[in-house]
C-alpha cells in the first residue's frame, strides 16, 4: 500500500478516535451520536472489569476500528477501509467489494451504518467482556442499548451481502476476534505472559521488611490479604506485572524505526521509544555512589 494511502487511513481513524473520545464534552445531548453511544459502552464495560489499562486500551481500538469500518463500508465517497478487505498484520478480512451495495438513500445510508456499527461493537463487547467480574451489568447494557435502538440481537448471520447491516456488523466483528486471537496479546490464555517471571519474592506490606528481596533492581509483586483495584473489584490474587510483553502486540501508528528489541534472561522484549534504563544500583558495592539517585527516584514515586 501506497504511504500516502496508509498515512490517509491512520489519519481518518485518529479522527474517529478523537471523536469517540471527546465528542461527549463538546456536543450537547441532542447531537449525541450512535458511535458515542456505544463508545460510553465499552467504557462502562471497563469500568466493570479488572483494572487493567493494556487490555482495555486494546479493546477501545478495536470496537474503533469496527465502527470505523462498518461506517466506511457504507460512505458514498469509498472512504479508505482499515480491516474489512485489508491485510493487517498479516492477517486477511475478506470483503466482496464487488456485491457489496450501499443504498442510495442518504437516510438509508446512516441508518445502515448506524445498525452495522451497533452489532459490531455489541457482538465484541459480549466477546470481550462476557467473562468480566461484573459481566451481567454489561451484557444487560449492551442488550438494552440494542433494545433502544430497535435492534434485534438473535440476528447472528454475518452474510452481510444477503443479509444486510447487521450481517456486515456480525462479521466485522467475528474478523476482530480472529484477527485479536493472532495480534500478539495472548488473549486465549487472559493476556498471560509467555516468557516474563517475577525474579523477586511478593512483598508483603503488612509485614516489616522487603520479604527478602533478591533483586532491588527488579520488579516486585506486592501481596495483601485484602485488596480492591481501581475499577472497585475484589483481588482475589496477588496482580501479575502488568504487560511486560506488551510489545509484541500488534500497534496503531507506531514505526519499527521506534523499536528497540532487549534480551534478558532467555526472554526478547520489543521496546517502542525506549527512554533507555533507570538508575541501576551495584549489589556488589557496599557504598554504590548511585545510591542517592536510585533513592531520589523512588522518592519522586512517593511524592
Amino acid at each position: 500500500m501506497p504511504k500516502n494511502s496508509k498515512h490517509m487511513i491512520h489519519s481518518r481513524l485518529f479522527s474517529l478516535l478523537s471523536f469517540l473520545f471527546f465528542a461527549v464534552s463538546s456536543i450537547s445531548a441532542q447531537e449525541v451520536t450512535v458511535a458515542t453511544h456505544w463508545n460510553e459502552e465499552v467504557l462502562e464495560g471497563i469500568r466493570n472489569d479488572f483494572a487493567r489499562p493494556t487490555v482495555h486500551a486494546r479493546n477501545l481500538l478495536h470496537s474503533s476500528i469496527v465502527m470505523y469500518d462498518a461506517w466506511a463500508a457504507y460512505d458514498n465517497s469509498s472512504s479508505e477501509h482499515y480491516l474489512l478487505g485489508k491485510t493487517l498484520h498479516g492477517y486477511t478480512c475478506d470483503f466482496d467489494s464487488d456485491n457489496f451495495v450501499i443504498p442510495e438513500d442518504p437516510a438509508d445510508v446512516k441508518l445502515a451504518q448506524e445498525t452495522a456499527m451497533s452489532y459490531a461493537v455489541y457482538r465484541l463487547m459480549k466477546h470481550r467482556y462476557g467473562e468480566s467480574p461484573q459481566a451481567p451489568s454489561t451484557m444487560s447494557n449492551i442488550n438494552s442499548r440494542m433494545i433502544a435502538m430497535e435492534l434485534d440481537t438473535l440476528v447472528v448471520s454475518t452474510d452481510y451481502i444477503h443479509d444486510g447491516p447487521a450481517a456486515l456488523g456480525n462479521y466485522l466483528a467475528e474478523q476482530m476476534i480472529a484477527y485479536g486471537m493472532q495480534d500478539g496479546a495472548n488473549e486465549i490464555a487472559d493476556y498471560a505472559s509467555e516468557c516474563y517471571v517475577s525474579a523477586n519474592p511478593n512483598i508483603l506490606p503488612e509485614e516489616p521488611g522487603t520479604n527478602g528481596i533478591i533483586d532491588p533492581n527488579r520488579w516486585q509483586a506486592i501481596e495483601l490479604t485484602f485488596a480492591i483495584d481501581q475499577s472497585g473489584e475484589l483481588l482475589t490474587s496477588t496482580p501479575p506485572f502488568l504487560g511486560p510483553e506488551w510489545g509484541d502486540v500488534d500497534g496503531f501508528a507506531v514505526r519499527d524505526s521506534n523499536l528497540t528489541q532487549l534480551e534478558k534472561e532467555g526472554c526478547t522484549y520489543n521496546v517502542y521509544h525506549n527512554p533507555g534504563d533507570p538508575v541501576y544500583l551495584d549489589t556488589n558495592v557496599a557504598a554504590d555512589f548511585t545510591e542517592s539517585q536510585y533513592k531520589w527516584g523512588f522518592g519522586m514515586v512517593l511524592k
